[in-house]
């Protein structure tokens, strides 16, 4: 069963919604993750999702890879992103043109979960990478190096 079929049945989603996938999120981070550092720099993703963000955060109005590939979604934007797309009903996020299909029902619960990957490593931002999470961190590596 995916986060949006447990947790989000409302739309927008609601403040209890909300919290509660976050907290199931959290959960697994914690199970999963403790023996993970505290933080890093920058957090790098693939997908759906975090293109989404990426096109969302730089206003496109259509997906353009060679302007989301690399795009680093600094943390301040990236929450106010989360917050929009959270906020918004699934009728008006059909009308994004820059959502995938079959994205539109998921979105939310993606970017909450990006929301709370991102605090919980204390990243600066989330860097998206349309080549896979190898290409992304090699990417992000050359960036720290540079």
């Amino acid at each position: 069963m995916s986060l949006t079929e447990r947790h989000l049945h409302r739309s927008p989603a609601d403040a209890d919604e909300i919290k509660t996938l976050e907290d199931h999120v959290r959960g697994e981070l914690e199970r999963h993750c403790s023996g993970m550092p505290e933080s890093t720099p920058v957090l790098a993703g693939v997908g759906g999702t975090v293109t989404g963000i990426a096109i969302l955060d730089q206003g496109l109005p259509s997906y353009e890879p060679d302007r989301v590939e690399g795009w680093v979604v600094e943390a301040e934007r990236l929450g106010r992103l989360v917050e929009r797309i959270a906020g918004s009903t699934e009728a008006e996020r059909r009308r994004w043109t820059v959502l995938g299909r079959g994205r539109v029902d998921i979105v939310v619960a993606g970017a909450l979960a990006v929301r709370v990957l991102v605090h919980r490593f204390q990243a600066r931002g989330l860097i998206c990478s349309t080549q896979g999470l190898r290409y992304g961190l090699a990417r992000m590596a050359i960036r720290e190096g540079a």
